[in-house]
């Protein structure tokens, strides 16, 4: 499959996940079970276990993939799903992949990384600013703010 048919699954994905929580699942989950009984949030737990399983996913096929070569062509691959999932706005999974490329086991596979072409390793590090930390996630939130919402319907 080509990097786009995995994003805009997972996009699709994505949508339909989000599109099947209510706003008052969110109040449930930051408040607490314990002050609503008998509410449910198992929709958005749906939407952060797909996250997981993503962000997993991209450290599992990397670190199981005992090929250099493979490996590097795989690396890169997941850079170019993060690049075309950022442009179709869908930041869910485009961090979820960040994320499973910041984990420290797929760091520390420093052959790998050195065969990535500079190209793609800049447009990786373009991108790992957008998750710095740092002065309350400045360059995420200038980020969204210039991002027009998605065109679903």
């Amino acid at each position: 499959m080509s990097s786009k048919d995995i994003a805009t699954e997972l996009t699709n994905y994505d949508w339909e996940l989000f599109t099947a929580m209510h706003e008052v699942e969110l109040v449930y989950y930051i408040f607490g079970r314990h002050k609503f009984p008998g509410a449910t949030t198992a929709n958005l737990e749906r939407f952060v276990r797909h996250f997981n399983v993503v962000q997993h996913w991209v450290v599992t096929e990397l670190c199981l993939c005992e090929d250099l070569v493979k490996r590097a062509i795989l690396l890169k691959k997941f850079i170019k799903i993060a690049a075309v999932l950022k442009e179709q706005r869908n930041l869910n999974s485009f961090f979820a992949v960040m994320f499973g490329l910041s984990n420290s086991a797929v760091q520390r596979l420093y052959k790998t990384w050195e065969r990535i072409p500079s190209k793609t390793k800049r447009i990786y590090c373009a991108y790992e600013r957008l998750m710095d930390p740092s002065r309350n996630h400045r360059a995420y939130r200038l980020a969204v703010a210039k991002l027009s919402p998605p065109n679903y319907c």
